[in-house]
């Protein structure tokens, strides 16, 4: 099997968290194509690495249902608005990593606020996280994974584990276990978030065989459509998975 045709026909951004592209790839057999396609959309939606927040600590927070004083959003809303946050990363990464934030009210906490590490950013830094009155205060520890697929939340004691091995480790910046020491006194929970690691959204495709070149067995050609959630293009996406 040769492929001699992989081209972009279309690319667009649909918005802060969406990158979409349609590729017209081949030529293949008629026996060759169908299987290629299902595969190549299977290994997009399912194989693909991607980096979340699996869990944070918030300052004076026991559980999820508390709420902070001067926050409009309780702590359930925020660890949702969390959720949906996106990361994207520099280069693939293997191992755990540690964010944090601190901010003061009046304002709105967004994405951007987040102190990340170096090669890490948020796809989208103006998605809210909180909503401060006067006087009040957010300040949280975020645990950052790489993964595949969805995790769902892991048992306390697993993650508190995990938590304390990434303080332990020599590359750790001075900042971040200044700001974690203060917290000590406080006996902070570890609160877990499911999280979704995939970085594409949508995948479809159609098969049409070639109009302009008639023979017993003609060539085909896969259409292939990628969404993505903005961490990665679907060129890369494509090139991974193939």
């Amino acid at each position: 099997m040769t492929v001699q045709n992989f081209s972009c026909i279309e690319s667009r951004i649909d918005g802060p968290k969406t990158i979409y592209a349609r590729y017209k790839i081949g030529p293949f057999s008629s026996n060759q194509t169908l299987t290629v396609a299902n595969n190549l959309r299977r290994t997009l939606l399912s194989d693909l690495d991607g980096i979340a927040f699996v869990a944070v600590k918030i300052q004076g927070v026991q559980h999820e249902y508390a709420y902070l004083p001067g926050i409009r959003e309780s702590v359930f809303d925020i660890l949702l608005n969390i959720k949906q946050i996106t990361l994207s990363s520099a280069f693939k990464i293997h191992s755990p990593h540690v964010a944090y934030l601190q901010a003061s009210g009046p304002g709105v906490v967004k994405a951007a606020d987040i102190q990340l590490p170096v090669f890490l950013k948020c796809v989208d830094p103006d998605q809210v996280i909180a909503t401060l009155s006067h006087n009040a205060q957010l300040q949280i520890l975020f645990l950052v994974c790489p993964g595949k697929n969805y995790w769902l939340q892991s048992p306390s004691q697993q993650l508190a584990n995990l938590w304390e091995n990434i303080f332990s480790k020599h590359s750790m910046t001075k900042a971040i276990p200044k700001f974690h020491d203060n917290w000590q006194i406080e006996k902070t929970n570890l609160l877990p978030i499911d999280a979704m690691f995939m970085p594409i959204e949508r995948v479809n495709y159609t098969i049409e065989n070639d109009s302009n070149i008639i023979t017993e067995q003609p060539s085909e050609f896969i259409y292939l459509e990628v969404w993505t959630n903005g961490s990665i293009h679907p060129t890369n996406a494509i090139e991974l998975a193939a």
